[in-house]
């Protein structure tokens, strides 16, 4: 395992309520590469229960909080300051149409966010 591609989403069904496994997302709101400890922050939100785990194998793992959990996290230093500043690209790589290669940050879709709506984050393996 080399790290983690995260993003941090918009539900498209405006997030009144927790995001499943099968929703699907919405605007972005960050996204970045980490290492492998990437994904330590959300952990231990999950541990205080901050954060809902609704699983996946990697290709991705998805998740479920409200914007009141995760925007002062995303805005702040952690864990953008673990993350990439560019991506790397390797021979043979696939991107899709969507692929940013740079961490991003998206302040005016931040803006927008009621702080009780429910986002998604995902987190991609990237062997």
């Amino acid at each position: 395992m080399l790290g983690w591609g995260i993003g941090v989403y918009r539900q498209k069904n405006d997030g009144i309520t927790p995001a499943t496994f099968e929703s699907p997302v919405g605007n972005s709101l960050a996204t970045w590469e980490t290492g492998l400890g990437g994904l330590d922050w959300i952990n231990e939100l999950i541990k205080n229960g901050s954060v809902k785990d609704l699983g996946g194998n990697g290709y991705p793992i998805r998740y479920t909080a409200t914007a009141n959990n995760i925007l002062p996290i995303i805005i702040g230093v952690p864990p953008l300051a673990r993350a990439r500043e560019t991506l790397p690209l390797d021979e043979g790589d696939i991107l899709l149409k969507n692929w940013k290669d740079e961490t991003a940050l998206v302040k005016p879709e931040i803006v927008k966010c009621n702080l009780s709506e429910w986002l998604i984050i995902e987190a991609f393996d990237l062997s």
